[in-house]
């Protein structure tokens, strides 16, 4: 099993400044090997941040139906660690040394650094209070949310991935009044989850 990634209260999670986010994409890039990556080097090289770029990379995956239950999975997996303030990644071994193709990864995460910047832009704008000592709740958010992903009802999980997303990015970007309407928008997708769940069971009740 790989540990990967720094440990830490909410003071070394803050260790980075509001809409360096993108800048971070940018220098593990201009470092990545040219021969692959593995997802040991990446976890090490994004550290303290990297609970919130996988939940990032893994919100188009828990969007989609067919994958939507793996992604709620590795979210719990990835989110656990946040409510008792670690912000280590364990990655089993065979997978922290997988080597993954450069190119690849330098397109995906150049379309994840072009949505940072333009959110950044805006955001630079529009002054807002940092979000700060917010590492439990996050992780009990994404948490709650993986696990309404899990849930195997139609088209369920698009509003918790959509909320995943967006808390991904506020704790990512430290912007307060980002993760309040994350908080809303989770508890909404929540709410929509557990009246579909109500529903399909009075149904299937009716019929039996």
């Amino acid at each position: 099993m790989s540990d990967l990634g720094q440990s830490g209260k909410d003071d070394i999670q803050n260790s980075s400044p509001a809409g360096a986010a993108s800048l971070r994409i940018e220098a593990v890039l201009e470092e990545a090997p040219q021969d692959g990556l593995t997802i040991d080097w990446l976890l090490a090289h994004f550290y303290d941040r990297s609970p919130e770029f996988l939940f990032l990379v893994l919100t188009p995956m828990a969007v989609l139906p067919a994958t939507s239950t793996l992604a709620g999975a590795l979210l719990l997996v990835v989110a656990g660690p946040l409510v008792f303030h670690q912000r280590r990644v364990f990655v089993p071994g065979f997978l922290a040394r997988k080597k993954l193709s450069r190119a690849k990864v330098e397109r995906d995460f150049r379309g994840l650094s072009a949505v940072l910047r333009y959110y950044e832009s805006y955001a630079a704008k529009r002054p807002h209070p940092p979000a700060r000592h917010h590492t439990r709740l996050v992780g009990i958010m994404v948490m709650t949310l993986a696990v309404a992903l899990l849930v195997p009802l139609p088209l369920s999980n698009i509003m918790p991935a959509l909320a995943v997303g967006a808390v991904a990015l506020a704790s990512l970007e430290q912007d307060g009044k980002l993760l309040i309407l994350a908080s809303l928008l989770a508890i909404v997708s929540l709410a929509l989850v557990f009246v579909e769940v109500f529903s399909a069971y009075h149904a299937a009740h009716a019929v039996l």
